[in-house]
């Protein structure tokens, strides 16, 4: 008989209708792996609407009070006494108020497992210096005293909540033992290849993504700047919904070239003439790089950086740098170069074939589970 588990997320990231994002995309192959072993029972959360959370999160002093108990307190642990639940995977770390909600009212009689995307203190350092502009003048003020108190939340959890935590990325398997994590375990994400027809342009090369986002916009930013310094006549083709982010870099490098939104046949054969899909993240984020899947999966030449790495297990199966200066002197000759091209192409097609399969991954997190 399989073993039934409750998975608790927020009700937006178990809805297949709404718009693919890199939290659902997470969640849902979190559930994929779980499922190898598991019956899964799903539980959803809506977010804390109460006054006084809204008025904490206004002033920036809000500290992992995402989720109300009140709202779902008796409906969880009826819940998991009706179905003999025994264990319960939390997604997100910014649920992680439930577990310590679970831990006070049964103790030790269910096991406690975080599905983690990454440490919300991680994030909103970067967010406070990197991009202080999408913060309130009170928010940034009180910025400060906030991280303090999320790092010091997060340990708590840690320490006397959790039994263990499933990491999406390698970088935060090492942060989650920093903090105290009882046990610690990385997954990494599996490849689902559907490869595209491979017809290059040459000098073309290619980025997906909301350049609104100023993660991404930091990263082509960065990037066409570095390419700019090389003379070469290379074609920069960027995929994603118009912005001002996007048409100030375009007014800046010529070579950057908006295609606006593409999807079907159209993306597909635009992704094909690409020399090399582009994943242009150059600072450490929560969560799993789901473009660099997206070109994997395609079986593209992909290049790629440490940072945006996080989350699968590549070995020497992509590009890699470290900073947009090498990986625009890479390009300036390998976007040229059709045999090289071709040549990191082998590369990733390797590497997609050997990570398709989550049961082992599944199989070691029952024996970390073992009472």
């Amino acid at each position: 008989m399989i073993e039934k588990v409750l998975f608790i997320s927020n009700h937006t990231f178990l809805d297949i209708t709404k718009p693919e994002g890199g939290v659902r995309f997470c969640t849902f192959e979190f559930i994929k792996m779980l499922r190898c072993v598991y019956e899964v029972e799903l539980f959803a959360l809506t977010i804390n609407r109460s006054f006084l959370y809204r008025l904490k999160a206004k002033l920036g002093i809000d500290i992992y009070e995402d989720y109300n108990e009140q709202d779902y307190g008796h409906s969880l642990l009826t819940t998991i006494q009706a179905r003999q639940i025994d264990k319960v995977f939390i997604n997100l770390a910014n649920a992680s108020s439930v577990a310590h909600f679970l831990r006070k009212n049964l103790q030790n009689r269910v096991q406690l497992i975080l599905c983690s995307h990454g440490n919300e203190s991680g994030d909103f350092l970067h967010q406070s210096v990197r991009f202080p502009d999408s913060l309130s003048f009170v928010q940034q003020k009180t910025a400060p005293w906030r991280l303090g108190k999320i790092l010091q939340k997060e340990l708590m959890f840690r320490v006397q909540d959790f039994d263990l935590v499933l990491t999406v990325s390698e970088i935060e398997a090492a942060i989650e033992k920093w903090m105290g994590a009882v046990k610690v375990l990385f997954v990494p994400t599996v490849f689902n290849p559907e490869y595209l027809p491979w017809n290059p342009i040459i000098g073309r090369i290619g980025f997906i993504g909301d350049v609104s986002h100023y993660p991404n916009y930091f990263g082509l930013q960065s990037s066409s700047s570095a390419l700019n310094t090389h003379q070469v006549p290379i074609q920069l083709r960027v995929v994603g919904k118009p912005c001002d982010n996007l048409t100030k870099l375009q007014q800046r490098f010529p070579f950057v070239q908006p295609l606006g939104y593409l999807e079907g046949e159209q993306l597909q054969t635009e992704m094909g003439s690409w020399m090399f899909f582009l994943n242009l993240v150059f600072y450490y984020s929560k969560g799993v790089s789901t473009k660099l899947a997206r070109g994997m999966n395609a079986g593209l030449p992909v290049v790629s950086t440490e940072a945006g790495n996080r989350g699968y297990a590549l070995g020497d199966g992509i590009c890699t740098f470290t900073d947009a200066q090498s990986m625009a002197s890479f390009l300036a000759i390998a976007a040229f170069d059709v045999a090289q091209a071709s040549l990191a192409r082998e590369r990733v097609l390797a590497a997609v074939e050997n990570f398709k399969e989550y049961k082992p991954i599944a199989q070691t997190v029952c024996k970390l589970l073992e009472r």
